[in-house]
């Protein structure tokens, strides 16, 4: 297990919602008995947690961090690079481990590219948690189940800044920069920035866009999804903002 990687993720728990909103709200109840306005900070926080957990919240805080669409086309790039994003850790219908749902949506995608513009695939992703890296669990869904080939697997980067160098280790003495980067849209601004201080010139092929969800009665009730999404968005931001920090 990759002790940085613990360390990141640990510390973003305690910065992020809800855990953040929790530790305020539980401190500010403790010394509510000595200031009126501590109840209030307490009720706030809940109230605050109660909003991110809607799902029409938690789908544009996403919105608001995505890559817009645009036509891809064939010249735009000489390779695909897919992006690892965890895995789903003993399957039992396939007897294994396998790609998590959303890298499963990034192969999809990545597989409509290279059937569009045959373009050659690197996917990559390592296991900072331990076990079987992401990388090869890429080329077998993409081979076996999309019919796709995979050209080169990364299996050691345990972060979107490590997916950019070492995909960049592997591709520019090939003399290939141009890439299409296949991740979640609204992971891509991230995405981007780390692939252009590795020396690429990355073209963002997101998916899995936000906001374009019917609204209903139901995208304002809270529920877990939309303080997911709300939880992923506040991640966003935090990468965004530790990569301003270093640079």
């Amino acid at each position: 297990m990759s002790i940085s990687w613990l360390t990141h993720l640990l510390l973003g728990s305690v910065l992020l919602p809800p855990l953040s909103l929790l530790i305020l709200a539980g401190l500010a109840i403790l010394v509510s008995g000595r200031h009126a306005w501590f109840r209030r900070l307490a009720l706030a926080c809940l109230v605050l947690l109660a909003i991110l957990a809607t799902p029409w919240v938690g789908s544009h805080l996403l919105a608001m961090w995505q890559t817009p669409y645009r036509p891809l086309s064939a010249g735009m790039a000489d390779a695909i690079v897919v992006l690892g994003g965890g895995v789903y850790e003993g399957a039992p219908e396939y007897g294994g481990d396998t790609v998590a749902p959303f890298v499963l949506e990034r192969l999809r995608y990545a597989a409509r590219l290279h059937r569009e513009f045959g373009k050659p695939i690197l996917v990559t992703g390592g296991r900072p948690s331990g076990g079987n890296p992401e990388a090869p669990l890429m080329k077998v869904v993409l081979e076996h189940d999309f019919k796709v080939p995979v050209r080169w697997v990364e299996p050691s980067s345990n972060d979107t800044e490590e997916n950019a160098l070492y995909s960049a280790a592997m591709l520019k003495p090939l003399g290939i920069r141009r890439v299409f980067v296949v991740s979640q849209a609204w992971h891509l601004p991230r995405a981007m920035v780390w692939f252009r201080a590795a020396g690429m010139e990355p073209v963002p092929a997101g998916t899995g866009f936000e906001g374009y969800e019917r609204i209903t009665p139901y995208s304002f009730v809270p529920n877990g999804y939309g303080l997911l999404m709300s939880y992923i968005a506040s991640r966003e931001a935090l990468g965004m903002f530790w990569y301003w920090l270093r640079h």
